[in-house]
Parts: structure tokens; sequence; C-alpha cells
């Protein structure tokens, strides 16, 4: 009978959140070449392109035993941020994964179209996120190196730091599930409604290739491919 009880009680649960609508009060989104998400999605928009020699010598890195991919999505610079807006200085601003700063600068253009999200008093954050290369770059840069660099480059700052700076006092959580890390990320955001964990959620993903450590994993595994076109549903 107890476990009939506990069962009747998960279901009315379960049913309960299917019948609960979320509503989603703002949408930013970024895409490489100065697209918007309507071009890229509904307009199937190309955004690939060879490595931009900002990111790094992608000569240089071809001849690399195992590397034969030279394409990709890559956005024309990512090192451009107003640090001043986020209360650091410039040399702070340096030192932070620029995954870290673009979230940043996404959530303030999302809660300034929507300023009554900050109102709430439990407001969760995920973040999906799966690839770290920042912490390469500055190790191959040791001058760049500061006290700053430990947050900076942490995967659990990619939400910490949303939660800190916009003082979101809810979950903050950095989700990497690979490829869906930001869809996981969505879920999770408004399954915390749901449950009445959070009365908001701030709900996001970032992915920069900055340099061309995990292009050249993935190479090995002959995952990419050497047209810089996916050939799947073919």
């Amino acid at each position: 009978h107890r476990r009939q009880a506990e069962q009747m009680r998960t279901t009315r649960t379960k049913t309960g959140l299917q019948n609960r609508v979320v509503g989603i009060v703002s949408v930013q989104s970024s895409y490489p070449r100065a697209r918007k998400f309507d071009d890229v999605v509904i307009g199937a928009a190309d955004v690939q392109r060879t490595v931009p020699l900002g990111r790094w010598d992608v000569e240089a890195s071809y001849s690399i035993d195992g590397m034969y991919a030279r394409f990709g999505a890559f956005f024309d610079d990512v090192t451009i941020f107003d640090a001043s807006l986020f209360k650091m200085s410039d040399a702070q601003g340096a030192c932070i994964d620029p995954q870290q700063r673009m979230l940043l600068e996404g959530a303030f253009e999302v809660l300034h179209q929507a300023p009554a999200v900050m109102a709430h008093d439990s407001v969760a954050v995920a973040v999906g996120c799966m690839n770290f290369e920042f912490s390469q770059v500055l190790s191959d840069s040791s001058d760049e190196i500061s006290s700053t660099s430990a947050t900076g480059t942490s995967a659990n700052f990619m939400a910490g730091r949303l939660s800190y700076h916009y003082a979101l006092n809810g979950a903050s959580l950095a989700i990497d599930t690979a490829c869906s890390s930001s869809l996981v990320g969505a879920h999770i955001g408004r399954t915390a409604i749901l449950r009445g964990d959070s009365n908001a959620s701030l709900a996001g993903g970032i992915n920069l290739m900055l340099s061309p450590v995990t292009m050249l994993a993935v190479c090995k595994l002959l995952a990419l491919s050497p047209e810089g076109r996916c050939r799947t549903f073919d």
C-alpha cells in the first residue's frame, strides 16, 4: 500500500509539472559573421570559413600529424570586451575566458529586455559549455597569468560569474554533456521553475574554439569533414 501511495504521488507530481506552462520572456543569440538566429536556423545561412589568423596559424597546424580540417564557424574578434561595463579593469578582463565575456554580454542584453527577471528571489543559471581552451592560450603566454586567471578559466565560473555579477540567488550550474550541453541547460532551467526550485531561470550555452588542440583531437577521431560541411543526412 505504501508503494502504491508513493507511485500515485509521483504520478500526480509528474502530471502537475507537465500541465504547467513556462514562458520565454527574452532571447539573445550570437552567431559568426554577424548572423542572426533567423538567418542561420531558418534561412540556412553558411557561417563556415577557414580558421582566421586571429585564432591560430592554420597552415602551421595543418602540418601536424593527424590534422586535416581547416574550417569552422568563427567570430571575427573575441578579444573585444568592455570590461568597465562589468566593473572590471582591462587587465582583469584580459584574463577571463572570452566565453565568460560573451556570456556576460549576452545576459546583459537578455536582462535589459526583461529586467523583471532580476526582481525574483530565486533565479537559476544553467550554462551549457564543453571546451575550455583559454587556459591553453594563457599557458602559452605566462606573462598574462594572474590571480584572476583562476576564476577566469574554470568551467564552474561560466555560470557562477553570471550569478555573482547579476546577483541571481538560485542554483548555478555549468553543464557539459558534449554537443547537447546547451539543450540540457535549457531543460534544467525549465525544470527548476516547474519544480518550484526557482522563480525564473537564465539558461544558455557557449562554445569558442581558441586553439587547435580540440580540433586536432577530433581530427584524430576522424569526426570532422575535410570540406567543412556536414554530410550526416545525405
